[in-house]
């Protein structure tokens, strides 16, 4: 069995829209693991997808409605970060 500590952690990057995200999943040398755009009305679609690159660690757009999104993720990841929408790049192409 292996332990969750054994397990890579994945780097998640959240590009959060009025009516869509796109969210893009990195492994631990930023390789470009998966890249995926859902509506905000797909949370159950959201999550699922998440859950498929647990343990992550995820960061979000400190953006006017982020609430709802980082209530509905913290419990699939070790940790979620708030960042200025100005300072990411990593998943804007």
């Amino acid at each position: 069995m292996v332990a969750i500590s054994d397990i890579a952690c994945r780097f998640v990057g959240v590009d959060l829209h009025k009516q869509t995200i796109t969210i893009a999943v990195v492994d631990g040398t930023r390789k470009l693991v998966s890249r995926k755009r859902f509506s905000n009305l797909q949370t159950d679609a959201i999550v699922a997808y998440l859950k498929a690159f647990m343990p992550l660690e995820l960061v979000v757009e400190a953006t006017a409605s982020y609430e709802w999104f980082v209530q509905l993720v913290e419990p699939q990841a070790k940790r979620v970060v708030l960042a200025h929408p100005g300072k990411l790049r990593v998943i804007s192409s």
